[in-house]
């Protein structure tokens, strides 16, 4: 009896770990994702404006807005 129910615990603490590691890393990913998109607009601004592309720069801005 007792090694069946250790047993079972040991099961759920595995499964438990093993969704909170990957529920985590899906987690990181997004969060990384959302964090390098605004940067990567922010340079692109700035390439734009160096070049004196003002449309360009316009149209840029308005997206990294669009989540403001």
């Amino acid at each position: 009896m007792f090694e069946n129910e250790f047993r079972k615990l040991w099961i759920d603490h595995v499964l438990w770990t093993s969704n909170y590691i990957t529920s985590a890393t899906t987690a990181g990913a997004n969060l990384t994702g959302l964090l390098k998109e605004p940067i990567v607009i922010a340079g692109d601004i700035a390439e734009a404006a160096k070049r004196g592309q003002g449309a360009k720069v316009n149209l840029l801005n308005k997206e990294w807005f669009r989540n403001g």
